[in-house]
C-alpha cells in the first residue's frame, strides 16, 4: 500500500485501543490496537 492509501485507510477505519477508546489519528506510540476488526502491532 502506497503512503496515501495507508492515511486514507486510518481515516475511514477508526482505531481503537484495548481498552476501547477511539483514536483521533493513526497510533503513534507503540502498542497493540484494534483496527478494522484486526489486531495491529505498532513497533
Amino acid at each position: 500500500m502506497k503512503c496515501q492509501e495507508k492515511c486514507r485507510f486510518f481515516v475511514f477505519h477508526p482505531t481503537y485501543t484495548l481498552d476501547g477508546r477511539k483514536l483521533n489519528d493513526k497510533p503513534t506510540t507503540k502498542g497493540i490496537y484494534i483496527h478494522n476488526g484486526n489486531k495491529v502491532v505498532i513497533k
